[in-house]
């Protein structure tokens, strides 16, 4: 019987679009807004493959990953807009 491997792969193709957006986002501010959420999603969908006992460790590293280059980009540019908006 073939287990049921859709939350793995989901969570792998969020994580790897998530980590462009969000490597991208450190330099184009809409793009870090898209990638925290996709980050935040694969999370979910690799514990809770993990749960099902299928696997997922690579959607989770970059799913996780995703979160903290996002997270730093959001931050860089709400940073820099604070700084422009205290001139």
């Amino acid at each position: 019987m073939e287990k049921n491997t859709s939350k793995k792969t989901m969570s792998l193709v969020l994580g790897i679009v998530g980590l462009v957006l969000a490597v991208v986002g450190l330099f184009v501010f809409f793009t870090s807004i898209v990638a925290l959420p996709l980050g935040i999603i694969g999370i979910v969908l690799a514990s809770q493959s993990n749960k099902i006992e299928v696997p997922a460790t690579g959607g989770l590293v970059l799913s996780i990953l995703t979160v903290i280059f996002a997270s730093i980009g959001l931050a860089c540019w709400l940073a820099c807009a604070g700084a422009v908006a205290a001139l």
